[in-house]
């Protein structure tokens, strides 16, 4: 039920801030909105999530229904107006939207929110506008995917057209039955529905980028990590990622390139544009982008550890209509960074060892670890089903590579 649990809190003459979502993520979106004197208030449905104790107030509404939220955000505002509304690390750009839009606020239009939510209507727009992109289909039932198979082969990806977090995403020659993969798909689909892509094979980079002042800046650029592939097949999993990127400059160039006219296909006139890349035969190609700050810490952690960009405050600073200056995203410098996950074995928690000894390692960043024992855990079907993960910074690359295998083998997570 949406409504105000808490009673607001802190100075009235404040600027307010509604950030969306209040989890882990969340809670350093929520610190810097206050370290530069705004008041701050979340919304999510669960009134024990993690980021609400450190917001000045609190609507409960859940994150991915706009309609609710929008109708939990105008009551809020009967009592303290609200200037700006954003996310980070949740994929709600459609919720961010509608109140912006009915709040007369600052954040992407619709238009572009809905193309970020549904995968299908996003590479017809990039189609239209010429961005470089695998070949795609729509699935309309089993038998059209059988029939697509008998044509172009299983060297395909199969995708819920809007879902989150990779879930439902499977690479096709390596399911059992092509039954078994499209009711998988269709079941994590919330409109049941179906597409297909070609897979096309090499490096993929995530990039966060902000588009202002008719300029794209682009301080995000990881190499995402997909040694565990073969393991977790036929499910989509990445093991983390680092920086700065082993592409030339001249694929970098393209990337950019490409990332222009992405962003001018989703009508993203000012804001961040998430990007997955793939570079195939030294040509990038777009698999999706996301009108939104990304999770996995990479905008709260990674990218100002490894740049100093702080693109949540730019985000922020946006909703807000307070000026950027374009320096604020640009990197001062390109320090060695990078991210592995906890997947331990399937089964129940029955030892954990090593982290108490974590603090003895300055060049870890950050990291978090949701194991306790008793807990029962499943083989991963998809990137959320890691129960952690650690950052760390290193002189180069491969040091800090090398330091978070070291993390992720020192803290032992026994299952039985």
């Amino acid at each position: 039920m949406a409504g105000n649990i808490y009673p607001k809190r802190g100075n009235s003459n404040k600027k307010t801030l509604l950030i969306i979502g209040a989890g882990e993520e969340q809670k350093l979106a929520v610190k810097t909105a206050k370290e530069i004197g705004l008041f701050v208030v979340v919304s999510d449905i669960n009134p024990n999530a993690p980021a609400i104790e450190l917001a000045n107030d609190y609507i409960q509404a859940s994150t991915y229904d706009p309609k609710e939220t929008l109708k939990a955000a105008l009551k809020f505002s009967r009592s303290r107006k609200i200037d700006g509304v954003m996310t980070v690390g949740v994929d709600a750009p459609q919720t961010v939207s509608l109140v912006a839009q009915k709040l007369g606020l600052n954040a992407h239009s619709m238009i572009t929110a809905k193309l970020a939510t549904n995968k299908l209507l996003m590479k017809e727009a990039f189609k239209r506008e010429g961005v470089n992109i695998p070949w795609f289909s729509k699935v309309d039932n089993l038998k059209h995917l059988k029939s697509i198979v008998s044509k172009k082969g299983r060297r395909l990806v199969l995708k819920p057209q809007d879902s989150r977090g990779g879930r439902g995403v499977l690479q096709l020659d390596k399911v059992p039955s092509l039954e078994w993969a499209y009711e998988i798909a269709r079941n994590y689909s919330p409109s049941q529905q179906v597409m297909i892509e070609e897979f096309l094979p090499g490096p993929q980079i995530s990039t966060e980028s902000f588009i202002y002042q008719g300029k794209i800046y682009t301080p995000g650029f990881i190499d995402r990590n997909y040694e565990l592939l073969r393991k977790f097949s036929p499910y989509f999993i990445e093991n983390g990622g680092e920086q700065p990127t082993k592409l030339s400059p001249n694929i970098v160039t393209k990337v950019n390139f490409l990332l222009e006219k992405a962003a001018k296909a989703m009508k993203i006139k000012e804001g961040v544009m998430k990007g997955d890349i793939v570079v195939h035969k030294q040509e990038p190609a777009v698999i999706e982008v996301a009108a939104r700050l990304s999770g996995g810490y990479m905008a709260t952690k990674q990218i100002p550890i490894a740049t100093n960009v702080d693109l949540v405050k730019a985000v922020i600073k946006s909703a807000l209509n307070i000026p950027i200056n374009p320096s604020e995203l640009l990197p001062k410098f390109q320090k060695g960074v990078a991210i592995r996950y906890w997947f331990p074995k399937s089964g129940s928690i029955v030892k954990v060892t090593g982290v108490d000894k974590l603090k003895n390692y300055p060049w870890i960043k950050y990291y978090y670890l949701k194991a306790k024992l008793g807990d029962s855990l499943e083989r991963p079907t998809d990137l959320t089903k890691r129960i952690g993960f650690v950052i760390c910074e290193g002189k180069n690359r491969q040091q800090a590579v090398e330091r978070t295998r070291k993390i992720i083998n020192l803290v032992k997570i026994k299952t039985l």
